[in-house]
């Protein structure tokens, strides 16, 4: 445990404004020690990643999986929602501009979603993409960074790694960097995990 998670650690977990400014003071750390100093940690020194990234979530204002799943129940036989409300409706606006911020939530739903792709197009026919193995839920895998170009159908035809990392979030950071010097953009990290 460093010095400065030392001075930090919290007995109560933070949530909603406490804990979104407290991840963004200490966005340096590696998640469990974020984990620690956030308070999501149990007495056996545990720490609660998933509760830590479902507080998160639900500081931001997107619900978790359990509860966007109960509002589709909820909602079936409603008129469909247009696009633009669709998008201000999920909060894409409300999601944070710094690579450090969205490095959180991104990890987040790479742990939860074995088939989550951040994808945007850098020129006809070329798409830089960031996907991963193994399934939802799994604490191990591994995170791709590549170019791909696809034909006219959309079919993928060739994938060229440009890199590839592990869960961490220093990982992701690194990830997320090389995807916007390559042609990604903020936006589409930003449609990828509502």
């Amino acid at each position: 445990m460093s010095e400065e998670e030392d001075q930090v650690q919290i007995n109560e977990p933070l949530t909603g404004n406490d804990l979104l400014a407290k991840a963004r003071e200490y966005s340096h750390l590696s998640e469990d020690e974020l984990c620690n100093v956030c308070g999501y940690v149990d007495s056996s020194g545990t720490f609660l990643r998933k509760d830590f990234l479902k507080a998160l979530l639900a500081a931001r204002g997107r619900p978790s999986e359990s509860e966007e799943k109960e509002k589709s129940l909820n909602n079936r036989g409603q008129d469909q929602v247009n696009e633009t409300d669709k998008t201000s409706s999920l909060g894409l606006k409300n999601l944070p501009n710094t690579i450090d911020e969205l490095s959180i939530l991104v990890k987040q739903a790479f742990d939860l979603d074995g088939d989550i792709v951040i994808e945007n197009e850098i020129e006809e026919g070329t798409r830089i993409l960031i996907s991963r193995t193994g399934a939802g839920g799994e604490d191990d895998y591994l995170v791709e960074l590549e170019s791909a170009t696809y034909d006219e159908d959309g079919e993928y035809e060739e994938y060229e790694s440009i890199e590839n990392g592990g869960p961490s979030l220093e990982s992701f950071k690194y990830l997320l960097e090389r995807y916007i010097s390559n042609g990604g953009t903020i936006e589409s990290i930003k449609e990828s995990i509502q």
